[in-house]
């Protein structure tokens, strides 16, 4: 979970817009890779501006975990992004909205997907249709672009696809990228600022919504892509159905499901950075991901008896039209040069060049797992990347 902007009580809100307009305004950004204008993608992006850029770190600033939030350097604000069904509104490709339709960032509650955030759902999205265009642009041929810089400097290599793929099949590539590349943002996050420089988003990294709201993001943008529908319209249908099939709250409910948890999933003793502000930590990345949710808890509108809990399975092979199995990963190197804040000998131990893969992030979000419970041990809390299996008002 990237802490790069609160939606805050009205009081707090212009001053943090200050703040973090100052941030932004002075902090160099990397545009990166645009695409071709002249090219026609076979996916529809009519309802997208052109030409099409990467979704850039800080283009849906949100979120912490928790409520009536505050950060050490400013006590005095109380930090407050919880956000319900009645407040979906429509999706922007990059979160470039219309003021009258603003995009609504902030912290859900389900009762199948347990806790969401909207912002990290829609940001994957985005990088799914962005990697889907990058690949119907250059899938035939491959080619090497540079990302935009995140903990170091980024590139992306698209192999040539060498037989027919059908736009199913190249959407189950694009979901595995950009999946990978929202990883990396957990990986990252633990060691050093994404976005913000100077603050620490420690206490963000694996928080427990994240990595699920990662994969419904890459999900919903591949049904809506293969929808044929314009990318931002059919992204719209897609959040809101799924939102109201995983069972979401109002904003009063959820705010009430994170009151349950304060002291256990969260701890409103402690300000952010602090990373015991969020002790428990979702690190199940890879395979089946499955979400943390509160159990019996009729009074948030969830009847136990008929929930079944949400799972995603992160694709990894498929069988093509050429009688093969293909794995994804095989058709693209993600490749990060780490900057020296991230200490290599941590998450890859042994290993020289500072230069890591995506096939490779599976093996450091396992090492990210026992580094987490190392910490939050020392800290109290035993079990800490487990699921902390809770029932509703105990």
């Amino acid at each position: 979970m990237g802490v790069n902007y609160f939606l805050l009580g009205k009081s707090n809100q212009s001053f943090c817009r200050i703040l973090f307009t100052f941030f932004f305004i002075f902090l160099p950004i990397t545009q990166g890779f645009s695409s071709d204008e002249v090219f026609e993608s076979s996916f529809n992006f009519s309802d997208l501006s052109k030409p099409i850029h990467q979704p850039s770190a800080g283009s849906r600033n949100c979120c912490a975990f928790g409520v009536d939030l505050r950060v050490k350097a400013f006590p005095l604000i109380v930090i407050n992004q919880v956000v319900g069904m009645e407040d979906i509104k429509n999706h922007y490709f990059g979160g470039k909205a219309p003021l009258r339709d603003k995009e609504a960032q902030g912290e859900m509650y389900s009762c199948r997907g347990g806790f969401l955030d909207t912002a990290h759902i829609r940001h994957a999205a985005d990088w799914t249709a962005y990697m889907a265009y990058l690949l119907d642009r250059y899938g035939k041929t491959g080619g090497q672009i540079e990302l935009i810089k995140e903990g170091g400097r980024r590139w992306l290599t698209i192999h040539p696809i060498e037989f027919e793929i059908t736009r199913a099949e190249l959407l189950l590539v694009a979901q595995r990228m950009a999946y990978d590349t929202t990883v990396w943002h957990e990986i990252l996050t633990w060691f050093a600022p994404a976005v913000v420089p100077f603050f620490s988003e420690k206490h963000s990294s694996f928080a427990p919504e994240d990595n699920f709201s990662n994969i419904l993001g890459t999900s919903l943008a591949k049904n809506a892509l293969l929808s044929g529908d314009p990318y931002n319209s059919a992204m719209t249908r897609e959040l809101k159905n799924s939102l109201m099939d995983l069972g979401t709250v109002s904003r009063e409910k959820a705010r009430m499901a994170f009151l349950a948890v304060n002291g256990n999933w969260w701890n409103k003793r402690y300000h952010m950075p602090d990373s015991r502000s969020v002790p428990r930590r979702h690190t199940n990345s890879y395979g089946v991901v499955r979400p943390w949710r509160l159990h019996h808890a009729a009074e948030l509108g969830c009847v136990e008896e008929e929930i079944v809990t949400a799972e995603l399975v992160l694709p990894e092979t498929f069988v093509g039209q050429d009688g093969q199995v293909h794995h994804i990963t095989d058709f693209y190197e993600l490749e990060v040069q780490p900057t020296k804040k991230i200490p290599l000998e941590a998450i890859l131990p042994g290993q020289v060049e500072r230069r890591i893969n995506h096939r490779q992030y599976p093996q450091i979000v396992e090492r990210m797992d026992g580094l987490i419970q190392s910490e939050m041990q020392g800290l109290g809390v035993e079990n800490a990347t487990l699921d902390p299996i809770t029932t509703y008002g105990r």
